[in-house]
């Protein structure tokens, strides 16, 4: 579609006449608008709106005052873009050494799982489940080792600091040697009002770095919770040998009692004497006084002997009775403890499956390092607020639109591509 020249060039002419342009270009344009009105050829047109052309661009070059303040406006507004097109570069910058440093720790992460699979480890760690407490306390330290290798990772924040660093001397080179009055700063003012406090401020940058470390909420959530299922497994499994231990002995007190109290069993002496007397009848001899006599003669005899085979006998039982039971307690207490420790490490590596799922490791690292480079950000923003300040633009007051109507006719004009 093409434009409408000749409305274009009527509303160069009212344009004219209401801001009062010298005589000469108010006849030019009305002459221009006469010519465009016939049938002229393209040529002719071009030329005719190559005049208008050159008396707008007349008219944007005589600049009044308004214009000149418009001028000096639109040079802060560059010099300002400029500034924040370098801190907006540095910002991008170290966003890619914070990408650059998380891509590094991987290797650390796949330590921090090796770790806690060996401390979920109940063949290595089974006196630490024991006490949920203490697999807190492994648990922590596996995350303290991590911590010491991720404040290793010193040229991180050496990185960002030397970043914000050159991008600030860039930023102070520009405000000594700007000729805008509303920006300048004298390089003993930029010394005076930041400089002499560069080292204290890069002082606390190291502070900020070396306190850098990952958030153990989520690892101590997981300690507590393994470690309390871990303390009910071993108590329960504890108590189930103590019950295997007492086994033979409740045995024996039960085949104890039956044989004392339920099956009456006749003793040996007495089977010794109705012997004697049987035969002693069986040969004519049972007279009261011959059974009197054996009775007297057998009975201490038989308790002497019977006392001390007793006493050996019980000797001898005791021993093999004795080394029998600590067999078994040896065999019992192996099976139980195999029985404990694959008990202990299912759960536990069960528990850490889950845990592990989502990487929380990952994701805390990756809040703690950024988290160390916005404080970073925000004690320079603090040390060079006297920047902020200074590189501040006045609006500049609303202008009748005549001041720049030439200017927006003539990017009209261009914007046809004339």
């Amino acid at each position: 579609m093409q434009p409408d020249i000749i409305a274009f060039v009527r509303k160069v002419r009212e344009l004219a006449q209401g801001e009062q342009w010298n005589r000469h270009e108010v006849d030019m344009l009305e002459e221009i608008e006469e010519i465009l009105g016939y049938d002229v050829s393209e040529e002719q047109k071009h030329l005719e709106m190559k005049r208008v052309e050159k008396i707008l661009r007349v008219r944007q070059n005589q600049s009044g005052p308004e214009n000149t303040e418009l001028a000096e406006y639109k040079e802060k507004e560059r010099f300002l873009r400029n500034v924040q097109r370098q801190l907006s570069g540095c910002g991008s910058r170290c966003e890619s050494v914070l990408e650059r440093q998380i891509a590094a720790m991987e290797p650390e992460f796949e330590i921090l799982k090796d770790e806690l699979q060996e401390a979920c480890n109940a063949g290595v760690n089974k006196r630490m489940m024991k006490n949920s407490q203490n697999f807190r306390t492994l648990i922590l330290s596996k995350v303290k080792n991590f911590n010491s290798r991720l404040r290793a990772a010193a040229p991180f924040s050496q990185e960002l600091i030397g970043e914000y660093d050159r991008c600030f001397e860039l930023v102070k080179g520009q405000v000594i040697n700007t000729p805008l009055e509303a920006f300048h700063m004298t390089e003993k003012e930029w010394y005076e009002k930041g400089g002499h406090n560069l080292d204290l401020l890069h002082s606390r940058l190291q502070t900020e770095a070396a306190s850098v470390c990952l958030e153990e909420t989520a690892f101590e959530g997981f300690a507590m919770q393994c470690g309390a299922g871990l303390e009910k497994i071993w108590k329960k499994q504890e108590q189930f040998t103590r019950l295997l231990y007492l086994i033979p002995l409740v045995l024996y007190l039960i085949k104890y009692i039956v044989d004392t109290y339920v099956i009456q069993k006749e003793g040996i002496q007495e089977k010794l004497v109705n012997m004697l007397l049987e035969r002693m009848a069986q040969s004519g001899e049972a007279t009261p006084e011959r059974i009197l006599g054996v009775i007297q003669t057998v009975f201490p005899l038989l308790q002497d002997k019977g006392a001390a085979g007793v006493s050996f006998n019980l000797v001898l039982a005791v021993l093999f009775f004795g080394w029998l039971y600590f067999l078994y307690v040896l065999i019992v207490k192996r099976i139980c403890q195999n029985v404990l420790i694959r008990n202990l490490g299912g759960y536990a590596q069960q528990q850490l499956r889950g845990f592990v799922a989502d990487k929380p490791w990952k994701l805390a690292a990756e809040a703690s390092l950024k988290g160390l480079s916005q404080r970073i950000q925000n004690l320079y923003r603090k040390h060079y607020e006297f920047v902020n300040q200074k590189l501040v633009l006045t609006p500049l007051e609303e202008m009748p639109e005549k001041t720049n109507a030439a200017a927006m006719l003539l990017a009209e004009y261009q914007s046809w591509g004339g």
